[in-house]
């Protein structure tokens, strides 16, 4: 279903018993709140409604939301610059930037099923979550597990960066798999 939830500042809230909203309401001295208090103090604050604030806020404007269900026949279109990733049933897709800056922060939120579709439809390695096995992680990277930590993460065998800035951060265990595996040594500054 296609829900729109944002509230109209015209709302009348009919239906809602007397003085339900009222404790909401009421201003930071215990006084009734009144229609419009408030805003003068968010403009002189800087803060306006037209605008979304800085990238990375936690709360995106509603004109921004996640396109889901974007596959099939009747699927909702990506918006421009967005690419459409499908969960490997079929049950479930959504709109996703593929650019290198985009996917390194959304991949990580995603959850395993949608992050390995992700990763092979924009075709980007998703670094810093768990990967299982190599099909995880596309070249330079591999992934490097350790069962007993039931972990594995991809990492570049050739990356000076990973061998002198980020190996060190790795488990005991799964930085000596790194190492076997890549034929490296992690550099301690």
């Amino acid at each position: 279903p296609d829900f729109d939830w944002r509230v109209d500042a015209n709302d009348d809230f009919e239906g809602l018993p007397e003085g339900e909203l009222d404790d909401d309401w009421a201003g930071d001295d215990g006084s009734e709140g009144e229609e419009g208090k408030g805003e003068g103090e968010l403009k002189a604050q800087g803060i306006n409604d037209a605008d979304p604030g800085p990238e990375g806020a936690g709360l995106q404007p509603w004109d921004k939301t996640t396109v889901t269900m974007c596959h099939g026949p009747n699927g909702r279109p990506c918006p421009h610059g967005k690419t459409c990733i499908v969960k490997w049933d079929g049950t479930f897709s959504q709109c996703m930037d593929c650019s290198a800056k985009h996917f390194a922060k959304s991949c990580q939120k995603m959850d395993d099923y949608m992050r390995y579709a992700a990763i092979h439809t924009c075709k980007r390695t998703c670094l810093d979550t768990k990967c299982y096995n190599d099909y995880w992680c596309l070249k330079p990277h591999v992934c490097v597990t350790d069962a007993e930590s039931n972990w594995g993460q991809c990492a570049s065998c050739k990356s000076k960066k990973f061998w002198h800035n980020s190996c060190w951060s790795l488990d005991a265990n799964l930085k000596r798999r790194a190492q076997t595996r890549c034929h490296r040594h992690c550099v301690h500054r």
